[in-house]
């Protein structure tokens, strides 16, 4: 009985502490050009919770961590005000991008598993012509 107990009691912490981390919603939005936002406003409403964010200059954006559920996402760009569903199942990745593409007062979602956030500063400093140490390469 000891052991039974035991085992109930380890496993609703380990329940408690994964509930507890809960979900990551974070990823890009973009126009239906596939442009990034800058300085959008995400919100995703659900019933027991709430996340929101602002697009960074790349169009990312980054939520606090949320329990699994169903959540309304509002994107607010100027005065203009999109909707998308989101759909976060307790088997989903804890670490899952969700892109939004806003075309009028839609905004398509893209679930991605791709770190977009790494991807970008890669692509950025690839492109660069500053050194780590913050000096220029020379031409040659």
């Amino acid at each position: 009985m000891r052991k039974f107990l035991l085992f109930i009691l380890v496993f609703t912490a380990l329940g408690q502490t994964s509930f507890a981390q809960g979900f990551i919603i974070s990823g890009r939005v973009v126009d239906k050009n596939n442009k990034p936002l800058k300085k959008a406003l995400v919100q995703a409403v659900g019933s027991e919770s709430m996340g929101f964010a602002t697009t960074n200059d790349d169009g990312l954006y980054f939520t606090a961590a949320v329990p699994a559920g169903k959540y309304e996402v509002i994107i607010k760009v100027d005065s203009t005000h999109c909707l998308a569903k989101l759909d976060i199942a307790p088997t989903d990745p804890k670490k899952r991008f969700y892109n939004f593409r806003v075309n009028g007062k839609n905004a398509e979602l893209t679930k991605t598993d791709k770190d977009v956030f790494m991807e970008t500063a890669l692509n950025k400093m690839q492109g660069s012509t500053d050194r780590v140490d913050g000096r220029k390469n020379r031409k040659r």
